[in-house]
């Protein structure tokens, strides 16, 4: 989840993701050390699996093995057949980990509000942060919104 695009409403804790996906603590630390404070575990950010953080939450939609070594943060993970204690990872074990992963966000994120100016030129609502590049023309009624390059490209 990008930072620029996306806030947290709330803190979102370990315990809040349990309560809103309705799985016990008994469950989790099934899967868990009896030292993780489920409580105090903050998630900061959505991640994908290659991008993630310690203090990150990515979904992993394969059954995941014992060794999990370059996961950081916590896992939203298939239910595994057997039990296992995670001792380098923090995994909560879901059903459909993509779909509880996109309700998280959707539950506890809001899209930020993009709060550019904008010039008015022949018709159209040019953001003042877009970025125009030389030898272009825009059309009557066009939008323009911010951090938009545009750059015309001679063959």
């Amino acid at each position: 989840m990008n930072k620029r695009f996306f806030k947290f409403k709330d803190d979102l804790s370990i315990k809040t993701i349990l309560e809103f996906l309705n799985i016990s603590e008994k469950i989790f630390y099934e899967y868990n050390s009896k030292n993780t404070n489920i409580n105090d575990f903050q998630i900061n950010q959505f991640s994908s699996l290659s991008n993630s953080l310690d203090d990150s939450l990515i979904f992993l939609n394969k059954n995941i093995s014992d060794n999990l070594k370059g996961i950081k943060g916590v896992c939203l993970s298939k239910l595994l057949s057997k039990k296992h204690n995670f001792k380098n990872n923090i995994v909560i074990p879901s059903k459909n980990p993509k779909l509880d992963f996109c309700n998280l966000i959707n539950e506890f994120c809001i899209k930020k509000k993009n709060k550019a100016e904008f010039v008015k030129i022949n018709n159209s609502l040019i953001a003042k942060t877009s970025i125009n590049g030389s030898n272009f023309t825009i059309g009557n009624f066009s939008r323009i919104d911010a951090n938009v390059e545009m750059e015309i490209m001679l063959l």
